[in-house]
């Protein structure tokens, strides 16, 4: 993904709890989603943007997945500077302990 300091790049992060072999997502558990954009997590940096897993419509996907308990969960996004990708945006995922 291409890093355009002057455009508004949306993101969605959706959470699932998969228990089955299932590809299609309907069939797993949705626990919540959060939406920034790319230059809020690029401004926070190390320190990181916490954001809550919400289970509302959005301002830019208004329609939802399959709905579940209400989620108690959050998503912590972090940006590291790296010289070799100044003009991508890599994402490596990495999860804790998810209770819900």
């Amino acid at each position: 993904m291409d890093y355009h300091f002057e455009e508004e790049q949306a993101l969605r992060f959706e959470v699932y709890d998969i228990d089955s072999a299932s590809t299609n997502l309907e069939a797993q558990d949705f626990l919540g989603y959060s939406e920034c954009t790319l230059a809020q997590i690029v401004t926070n940096g190390h320190q990181g943007l916490t954001l809550p897993l919400l289970q509302s419509k959005s301002k830019y996907y208004p329609i939802l997945p399959k709905q579940s308990k209400q989620s108690k969960g959050s998503i912590v996004l972090v940006a590291e500077e790296l010289g070799c990708y100044k003009e991508e945006v890599c994402f490596h995922l990495l999860f804790n302990t998810m209770q819900y």
